[in-house]
């Protein structure tokens, strides 16, 4: 078995965790924890996670039904009709589990959209999106299922059936940011855009779009562009009308795509449509396309085969496909260059097919396990301190993974604890006497499938330091600042425990600004004067590697040190060949004062000639 390193394809941090737990549309529970009605809603959570400072998971019950009740339209508040989102204070994330979420039980009785993303980041992962129903003539009545103004992230969801009166019947994504990833839309339908409306930025990976329509099925069947789009691995099926793609503005790039039906594109409009190579296009219905390597691109008259099962079945993972035919020239003839490794349905692509389906793929094995590097953290460790690295067993190679913190048996303490990346974390102070041992629930998801643990996190316990010694406490006077003094060391019956040693604040820490510390070893950060000052107060704490402290008063004494004098007798002048009396007063010296004195006498050897130079007299005291 490989036990695979995690990347995050969400990259979390200090997330909190949201449980959806009722089915029911309420909308009055809007703190932060609180649950006063039949439980906590989607639409709840959402409120909630805007109360809630920092990034948000919210979970849905597995395979749960969840339907929009509180009828109201174009409000931003999320209290009645589409869900509203907006959290600025940090990323929300909604992990659907494969549950569904409809405006109505139909077709026809949809009370609006299901989200309106109005900013902030936005993740959602595994949900199906029905029954969207939206109405009006106007660009803010789009979107059958999402209107988007965020940067929002979709992976391994479904959205179909939904309507727009306007356009995007799925889908309006106006001055944001969407990012489809191994999604399937299909059977939406509007008056223009059957499927979607872009003006801001649009990436498509690996994703199945298949029966979008117009209502008079004469426009364009999947999406009208106004911005920019990357579609890379996705296959287009029956959105044929007038053309499955309609480029107004913008540049538009597809990639290894499979699409059925035509493309199109203003020529009043700026920007165009480009290849990335190996495409098969049904036909074009206007010129302004550029073709390169590996595209194959029909004629009106004669239209391109696609090479699919049109029926748009189960063919493995969590979303529907289009099954590639064993005949089809799509088959080994896409690029690895910027190809996902595994198609729509998580199989591993072998000699690179073009679209979403990869013919003859090995499917993805889903995780067994997951690891971590260290399942016990120290006593008194603080927030953010790193429990462990989290792995996954799974015996797939190259996979990525997601390690997220899930509600469930064993995830009583998971409100301690975050995710990083690939770290687990801790989120409050770990206290041993508070609490020896924590369950955590933890989800990894390998982008198709995932897998769920239990573990205990324990607490180490540790004793802590008990005092501290330092070998010198004595420093002359006159000495230069960094001139180290003692070394500190660490009475703790931990033997294996290392100790850092500082100062601190409290009761004898007068003096600590004239000392420093490097590493163990107390040095002077001043030059002292005896006769100024000859005793000096530090407290000193010693740390141990689980956060265990001691503190403990010294007292640095200064030694005194006979200082030297340099006496200068004022200019005296002689010129004659008699004796020479120079008077020399030095004021408050005692005899233990006197070293040495240095007398300096010059002359002019040419007139004069010292000899017999002597040095006679008495110390007043």
């Amino acid at each position: 078995m490989l036990i695979a390193l995690a990347v995050l394809f969400i990259a979390e941090v200090s997330a909190s965790m949201i449980v959806v737990t009722t089915t029911s549309d309420e909308a009055s529970d809007s703190t932060y924890g609180s649950s006063t009605g039949t439980g906590i809603s989607l639409r709840e959570a959402v409120m909630q996670a805007a109360d809630n400072p920092g990034d948000d998971d919210i979970f849905l019950n597995s395979g749960s039904t969840y339907t929009l009740t509180i009828a109201g339209r174009d409000e931003n508040s999320n209290l009645t009709g589409d869900i509203d989102i907006s959290d600025s204070s940090g990323s929300v994330t909604i992990h659907g589990k494969n549950a569904i979420v409809q405006a109505g039980t139909n077709t026809s009785n949809g009370i609006d959209r299901m989200f309106h993303i109005i900013s902030g980041t936005v993740y959602i992962n595994r949900l199906t999106l029905r029954y969207g129903l939206v109405t009006g003539s106007t660009v803010t009545q789009s979107g059958g299922a999402i209107y988007n103004s965020g940067t929002t992230t979709m992976k391994n969801c479904s959205l179909h059936d939904n309507s727009a009166e306007y356009s995007a019947g799925a889908f309006s994504n106006r001055s944001g940011i969407l990012n489809l990833i191994q999604c399937t839309i299909y059977n939406n339908t509007a008056n223009a855009g059957g499927g979607a409306y872009n003006d801001t930025t649009l990436n498509i990976t690996n994703c199945t779009i298949s029966g979008n329509y117009t209502t008079n099925g004469t426009e364009y069947g999947f999406l009208y562009n106004d911005g920019n789009v990357n579609m890379m691995n996705t296959t287009l099926s029956n959105n044929c009308e007038f053309s499955s793609i309609y480029r107004r503005n913008g540049i538009f790039t597809i990639t290894n795509c499979l699409i059925e039906g035509a493309l199109s594109s203003s020529s009043n409009g700026v920007g165009e449509i480009y290849s990335g190579g190996y495409n098969i296009i049904g036909y074009l219905k206007s010129d302004i396309f550029t073709q390169t390597t590996g595209d194959i691109v029909g004629t009106d008259s004669t239209p391109a085969n696609i090479g699919i099962n049109t029926t748009l079945t189960n063919n493995g993972g969590p979303t529907d496909t289009h099954a590639l035919l064993s005949t089809s020239d799509g088959r080994d003839t896409g690029t690895s260059s910027g190809a996902p490794l595994r198609d729509q349905r998580g199989y591993l692509r072998s000699s690179i097919d073009k679209g979403a389906f990869e013919f003859g793929a090995t499917a993805s094995s889903a995780p067994t396990d997951i690891n971590i590097s260290s399942n016990s953290v120290d006593n008194n460790s603080p927030s953010d301190t790193t429990v462990g690295t989290l792995s996954a067993t799974d015996s797939d190679s190259g996979e990525t993974y997601s390690f997220v913190l899930v509600p469930g048996t064993g995830s009583t303490d998971n409100d301690s604890f975050y995710i990083d990346g690939n770290l687990l974390k801790t989120k409050e102070v770990i206290d041993y006497n508070t609490k020896s041992s924590y369950s955590i629930r933890l989800w990894v998801d390998d982008g198709i499938s995932t897998y769920e643990k239990q573990m205990t996190i324990s607490v180490n316990f540790n004793n802590p330091p008990t005092d501290i010694s330092l070998s010198s406490d004595t420093i002359d006077e006159n000495m230069a600042a960094g001139t180290s003094i003692g070394n500190f060391s660490t009475t703790d019956v931990d033997t294996l425990d290392t100790h850092t040693y500082t100062f601190v604040s409290g009761t004898g820490d007068t003096d600590n600004a004239s000392f420093a510390i490097s590493g163990n070893t107390l040095q002077s950060a001043a030059e002292f004067d005896y006769e100024t000052k000859n005793s000096y107060s530090i407290r000193v704490r010693t740390t141990d590697n689980s956060f265990d402290y001691y503190d403990k008063i010294f007292t640095i004494t200064i030694n005194d040190i006979n200082d030297s004098f340099f006496c200068i007798d004022a200019s005296t002048t002689q010129n004659q060949t008699q004796p020479i009396s120079i008077p020399i007063t030095m004021n408050n010296l005692t005899n233990i004062d006197i070293q040495a004195i240095e007398l300096n006498i010059s002359y002019d050897p040419a007139v004069l000639t010292a000899t017999g130079i002597s040095l006679t007299g008495t110390v007043l005291e």
